[in-house]
């Protein structure tokens, strides 16, 4: 998998593997990360029956096989337990490692599948290298129905290869009632809101293009477009024309302030003057603002 630095409880997958281990005798990880890495950090056991390998993406080809043959050792020494199959949890970039590192232990490959993999064009190198190794994996796992289709037409994947995994919710993060707020009521199955008052098409391309970026490591982060009811159904019409999903458009009416009150970041995307009237009252609430 990938992280910014070391692979400890900030990590959008800690909650995750760190569940895992009790159900699995060992986990053992694999971290690209983007800094220099010191060699007292290369190997660590941040918890019981779990071991960190940090690597640095900087020279990775170069330093591959020494890198390998540290982990391999680390392997060999733990005699009572053997690697059972890979997982690979990053968004598609190392699916090769994974792949090629469980076809040298001889054990079954798995891969999560994210929507970003879908923007590979045809007929390109790293297209048919992508494909090449997800058809060696034993199952490959995506977020709905949908992404399951196009990834077996764009692919051309037999869709017994590609199982549905939901995101795990946690029930007590949805104890909505008919009072609460429209937007957390609508859209149980995200847990986190970036909102955006937007007047244009190029607005909606910004927001989409810093949406897509969160959306890879947090799955549940949804996205609330306000706009004016002259602009509502052109951007419903753009939304769908492109296929994109955890954006939803509300109209900026009466409830606007109170829709408001409930994300949790507000995204301003204007590029036509510093400050506008929706961002001086997401800031009058209270609500984190970030620009770009």
């Amino acid at each position: 998998m990938d992280a910014d630095k070391y692979f400890d409880g900030s990590h959008p997958h800690w909650q995750t593997i760190s569940a895992c281990t009790a159900f699995l005798s060992e986990i053992h990880i694999v971290v690209f990360t983007r800094g220099k890495i010191q060699k007292k950090d290369f190997v660590s056991d941040p918890l019981p029956k779990m071991v960190v390998y940090h690597i640095s993406s900087r020279g990775l080809i170069l330093h591959f096989f020494s890198i390998w043959k540290r982990i391999m050792f680390n392997l060999r020494w733990r005699k009572n337990v053997r690697p059972h199959f890979v997982m690979n949890m990053t968004t598609g970039r190392h699916i090769v490692w994974a792949s090629l590192f469980a076809r040298y232990i001889h054990r079954p490959f798995f891969s999560i599948i994210t929507t970003n993999i879908l923007s590979k064009r045809r007929y390109t190198f790293s297209f048919w290298i992508l494909r090449i190794f997800m058809r060696r994996a034993r199952q490959l796992f995506v977020s709905s129905d949908y992404l399951k289709m196009r990834l077996s037409t764009k692919y051309r994947f037999s869709q017994d290869l590609i199982s549905v995994s939901m995101n795990p919710i946690d029930p007590d993060l949805f104890e909505n009632t008919v009072a609460d707020n429209t937007i957390m009521f609508d859209h149980r199955g995200y847990n986190f809101f970036i909102a955006s008052f937007i007047e244009n098409i190029s607005e909606i391309k910004s927001f989409h293009n810093v949406y897509r970026h969160v959306e890879e490591k947090y799955p549940r982060v949804g996205g609330i477009l306000f706009v004016e009811n002259s602009f509502y159904k052109t951007a419903i019409r753009f939304l769908k024309i492109r296929k994109v999903q955890g954006i939803f458009i509300y109209k900026k009416n009466d409830q606007f302030l109170e829709q408001l009150k409930k994300v949790h970041i507000y995204l301003s995307v204007s590029k036509i003057e510093d400050i506008n009237i929706p961002m001086l009252q997401a800031l009058s609430l209270q609500v984190p603002v970030v620009t770009v």
